[in-house]
């Protein structure tokens, strides 16, 4: 495995980095013990479209992939995620076998590294991480390291590995956190280039709807799993667009469910 040449992980070097996150495997023992303890901790209760339960059955029964976006509106989304592959028989087959996206901030300290790793995590550049001295440099490009992301997404696809993120970009701190924020691109990129690869894939959006923000709300939310986009599609732009609409109603859903 290629290995870092440093602890951090800059703009400078990004190419090696991921380079490292192209190979790059969590311990599968200390993982499964990770998602056996979230799922001890959280109790989201996962509903499904009318036929998705069934959709998500076939297409793991067959290897056939998933890119799977929700909301972020709290810090402790991705291990209700997490929690909720656990304790439901039809999504245990994503349990070690499904990376996230998770921005860069979250590999800058050992520990927050350490946990990232072990949920399978790849590093993504954001515009707002980039700190000025990055932006003024001669021919650095956020977008070229995004491209650079978006190709060791789509060859661990190649490998049987489901992806999954938060298109919002950011965690939802609005009053709001039923509306959802307009979603980036990053994730249609990636189905579209898996589509390219013929990989077979969807997208498949999760709504997660919290009661209040009391901490013993945070551990009992709604996981609600959307209607999924089967593709292919060539412009990643027209995936984003339906799936704003499928997220927001997943959301929705949600919510109603948790009235």
């Amino acid at each position: 495995m290629v290995k870092l040449p440093t602890e951090a992980i800059t703009f400078e070097n990004y190419e090696q980095v991921y380079d490292y996150y192209d190979e790059f495997r969590p311990n599968p023992i200390l993982s499964k013990i990770g998602h056996i303890g979230l799922a001890g901790f959280f109790w989201p209760r996962v509903e499904f479209a009318p036929g998705v339960q069934e959709f998500i059955a076939e297409q793991t029964t067959l290897g056939n992939l998933m890119v799977l976006i929700a909301n972020h509106s709290r810090y402790v989304d991705h291990m209700v995620l997490d929690a909720a592959y656990q304790k439901t028989p039809t999504l245990r087959p994503l349990v070690g076998n499904t990376s996230i996206l998770a921005k860069i901030p979250y590999f800058e300290h050992p520990v927050t590294r350490y946990l990232t790793e072990l949920g399978d995590g790849i590093p993504v550049a954001r515009e707002k991480d980039v700190s000025p001295e990055w932006q003024q440099m001669a021919g650095f490009s956020v977008g070229r390291v995004a491209l650079r992301m978006i190709e060791t997404t789509v060859k661990r696809m190649h490998k049987g590995i489901n992806m999954s993120g938060f298109p919002e970009g950011a965690r939802n701190t609005t009053s709001d956190w039923q509306k959802l924020m307009k979603l980036e691109a990053g994730f249609a990129k990636i189905a579209c280039k898996a589509w390219r690869e013929n990989i077979e894939t969807s997208v498949l959006p999760i709504g997660i709807a919290y009661k209040s923000e009391t901490k013993r709300d945070a551990r009992c939310p709604v996981v609600y799993f959307g209607e999924p986009n089967t593709g292919p599609f060539v412009k990643p732009n027209e995936v984003r667009d339906e799936m704003q609409v499928s997220l927001q109603e997943a959301v929705n859903r949600a919510y109603e469910h948790h009235q």
